[in-house]
Formats: structure tokens, C-alpha cells, sequence
């Protein structure tokens, strides 16, 4: 388990704006549906739960360290 906010999550995730509200986030930690905690006005995200889940589609925006098999 590794929480990290919502915020770091969206922005590495999501494309900018594209990401789960706040309140989003909380209600689907409160439903069950993800793996986090809401504390001292913060939600912490299990990014690994995340990962493993398809509840909010992630589309990882492109990393330095990914390989384009497609280059030539």
C-alpha cells in the first residue's frame, strides 16, 4: 500500500482538468469502490489499489522512461 493525495494521483493520471473532483474521490473511498483515506482536509489514495482497479480510468499521460515500440 502506497497512499498519495488525489491531487498527485489526477495529475498523473488524468489529462489536466479530466481528473475526479475531490468529492468524487471521497465518495468513492466512503463507497467502498476505492482504497483511501480523508484527513486534515486531504484524501490520500492507495495508488496501487488504484492501479489494480478500472473505477476512475486512468490514462497515465506519456513518461520519459516509457519505450514507443512504434519509433523506428
Amino acid at each position: 500500500m502506497q497512499f498519495i493525495t488525489h491531487n498527485r494521483i489526477n495529475k498523473q493520471y488524468f489529462g489536466k482538468g479530466s481528473g475526479p473532483s475531490k468529492v468524487e474521490w471521497i465518495k468513492a473511498i466512503e463507497n467502498g469502490e476505492i482504497n483511501g483515506k480523508v484527513g486534515f482536509g486531504k484524501v490520500y489514495i492507495d495508488v496501487d489499489d488504484f492501479l489494480s482497479r478500472d473505477f476512475f480510468k486512468a490514462t497515465e499521460q506519456n513518461s520519459e522512461d516509457e519505450i514507443d515500440l512504434l519509433a523506428g
